[in-house]
């Protein structure tokens, strides 16, 4: 029994869940709480809160496996794993929030099938099990260290080393090869939604012995982090995200398909397009997160999306009339002059919707007339920022400007060709057209890119454990070239017809009608039914919560806030 004090957002005087929730069916947690896998027989307990989010929340807990399993001689790596911590995410317990959870199991679990074999470079989050406790889902994931978000905040705001960014970027290329081979879209990428399987990044290096270590703007020492994409819960596949455009309808400037965080949203998610959403959305945001780590502050700030329209059309150019014409609600913030669209000001707007005390000026954080301009400029900026932080004797201030100057010089220069490769790296996929962006086989080719992952290609395919991926990083390789080389591939896997026919030969121009057949067949092999199968089954046999003890009562327990230190926390074991 807990005897934390209830919060203000407790429930006192209804019960939800049988208690075990509040107002908005979140389960309220104590830390020392226990849930129990029905299926598994596995404990988890609870150490504390990581986070919340409209989903539901996070939780830190320790994984206690069954005795009988932990003594079995069989499972090693289970028993290693059995000590360690991980994170819950726990789901609302509402319907709309059940369905998303339910997408969200189904896409992890088709990921974790297609990354199986090349788990050094498996960057979207594995998912370690999933249950259903009093009516809660849960699932559990690794722990991870923090988000790209945290990284940037303790950074100063300042950008990261180029040569990290790089790093970072083929690991997001990589990610989107995955997404792109299962026919997910994530929907929601952005920094927060990008952790860390460590520390190291984040550090701040104070000791004055490493500084040689450090490069670019800031403190952060540039090694080698992974990178775990997370958050499927707006995902959708292809198919799923045009049956949701469709059945909406898009009444002018009232709905529309709310999907990704407002400064990493395509213009063809505000502006509507009749067109079908593809994966190219995923493009666009991920060019913008790779400025943003350049930068230190988000490439397209603004408090809606009149002002990020305003700052597409200053940086990458006016959107055109022929892309405006397939637009549902391009009248929303568009207007007809001299037989051509041009955006409306925020006075117009303003006056329009009858907005009171809306915006009238935009604000310029980046000053600079083109992106190459906007980047360059703020990473001279972000330099004078570090080197004032370590001054050196100088006779006078104006030999220490000097001094400081000449510095500053030299590191843009030294840094300078790999910058100019991001910068082109990111307007590769900054296209207003999202048939103009880069497609994730070419980006997998950008030279800002490197050959990391080209090498990774050429490991794999004779790997014995990622003999399987030669069909998946070829389709990709040559494609992207458009070659018309042909190749056998009989001796490395014979009487796989689905294999066969991702493999075919390709010609000079890929043909896109076979393209698509073949991630049609794939989307309908006996693993995608399976995996549907499963969750239904699990579903289907989760026990019901069994009623509350009499002796705990909602007021004893309360509702998440800052977990107290308790020096010998109770346990309450809420079973399935």
């Amino acid at each position: 029994m807990c005897k934390r004090q209830p919060t203000k957002m407790c429930i006192m005087h209804r019960y939800e869940n049988e208690g075990f929730d509040n107002a908005h069916g979140d389960m309220m947690i104590c830390a020392g709480d226990v849930f129990v896998d029905g299926n598994t027989n596995i404990t988890y307990q609870v150490k504390g809160k990581l986070g919340n989010g409209v989903y539901g929340q996070v939780v830190e807990a320790l994984v206690s496996l069954p005795m009988g399993l932990s003594k079995n001689s069989e499972c090693k790596e289970e028993r290693k794993e059995s000590e360690k911590t991980v994170a819950i995410k726990i789901i609302r317990n509402r319907s709309n929030f059940n369905t998303q959870a339910m997408k969200e199991i189904e896409h992890l679990m088709l990921l974790s099938h297609v990354s199986r074999c090349v788990h050094n470079f498996a960057t979207v989050i594995p998912l370690l099990s999933w249950f259903v406790c009093q009516n809660h889902f849960m699932l559990v994931f690794p722990k991870l260290s923090r988000n790209l978000h945290e990284v940037i905040k303790g950074n100063h705001h300042m950008g990261l080393p180029v040569e990290l960014v790089q790093q970072i970027t083929q690991q997001m290329v990589f990610s989107l090869l995955l997404l792109q081979q299962c026919r997910v879209v994530h929907c929601d990428l952005k920094p927060e939604n990008i952790l860390l399987d460590n520390e190291l990044l984040g550090n701040r290096n104070n000791n004055s012995n490493n500084n040689n270590n450090n490069s670019g703007n800031g403190n952060v020492a540039c090694t080698r982090n992974k990178i775990s994409v997370i958050d499927l819960g707006s995902s959708f596949t292809t198919q799923q995200l045009e049956q949701q455009r469709q059945m909406i309808g898009y009444a002018v400037g009232i709905d529309r398909l709310y999907i990704q965080s407002r400064h990493y949203r395509a213009p063809e998610v505000m502006l509507a397009m009749k067109r079908p959403l593809t994966h190219a959305i995923d493009i666009w945001s991920v060019g913008c997160i790779v400025a943003e780590l350049l930068l230190g502050i988000p490439l397209f700030p603004g408090i809606n999306e009149l002002q990020l329209l305003h700052r597409f059309t200053n940086l990458l150019g006016g959107c055109s009339n022929e892309l405006l014409k397939e637009s549902h609600n391009a009248s929303v913030y568009y207007k007809m002059q001299d037989d051509a669209m041009q955006l409306k000001s925020f006075a117009e707007f303003n006056e329009e919707f009858q907005i009171a005390n809306g915006t009238t000026v935009m604000k310029e954080y980046c000053p600079g007339k083109n992106l190459n301009e906007m980047i360059v400029n703020k990473r001279i900026k972000d330099l004078g920022r570090c080197q004032s932080s370590h001054l050196t004797m100088a006779a006078t201030p104006a030999l220490q400007k000097q001094q400081n100057c000449q510095l500053i010089m030299a590191k843009i220069a030294m840094e300078m060709p790999l910058l100019q490769k991001a910068i082109n790296f990111i307007q590769c996929c900054l296209k207003w057209d999202p048939t103009q962006r880069s497609t994730p086989q070419h980006l997998f080719l950008h030279s800002f890119i490197g050959g990391i992952l080209q090498f990774a290609f050429f490991f794999f395919c004779f790997s014995a454990k990622g003999i399987n991926t030669f069909f998946f990083f070829n389709r990709f390789y040559v494609t992207a070239f458009q070659t018309t080389q042909k190749e056998d591939r009989n001796d490395i896997n014979e009487g796989d017809d689905d294999d066969d026919d991702r493999t075919s030969n390709c010609e000079s121009q890929v043909n896109e009608s076979e393209d698509k057949k073949i991630s049609n067949a794939y989307m309908q092999t006996p693993i995608q039914n399976k995996i549907k199968s499963k969750i239904k089954i699990k579903i289907n046999e989760k026990h019901r919560s069994e009623p509350r003890s009499a002796t705990k009562s909602v007021q004893e327990e309360g509702e998440w806030g800052a977990i107290p230190s308790l020096p010998s926390p109770s346990l309450r074991i809420l079973t399935p």
